[in-house]
């Protein structure tokens, strides 16, 4: 059966195109939060907006150890992203990436 091999060249062309969309987040979040902190929602929006996907955008803050903060003494209160304080930013690179 030759199936297989199809199955094989297409995962690698997802593995590929889905480095591509973190390397894009990544470089989106460090853009947007290299001013300050931002409230996740417009984050989001804005992603959107450039194509990323929220799943990807969440991974990317994951990667990059971006630190997530609720508005203090309010139970529905925002959620705002921030660089680490110390400066310090973490970078992974995906399988497949370079």
């Amino acid at each position: 059966m030759r199936p297989a091999p199809r199955r094989a060249c297409t995962d690698s062309a997802d593995r590929l195109a889905r480095g591509y969309a973190k390397r894009a987040a990544r470089d989106f979040l460090l853009e947007r939060l290299g001013a300050g902190p931002a409230k996740a929602d417009d984050l989001f929006e804005e992603a959107e907006q450039h194509g990323i996907a929220k799943i990807t955008l969440k991974r990317a803050k994951k990667d990059l150890g971006i630190k997530s903060r609720k508005t203090p003494g309010k139970f529905d209160g925002a959620w705002t992203w921030e660089l680490s304080p110390d400066g310090k930013v973490i970078r992974l690179t995906p399988q497949g990436e370079r």
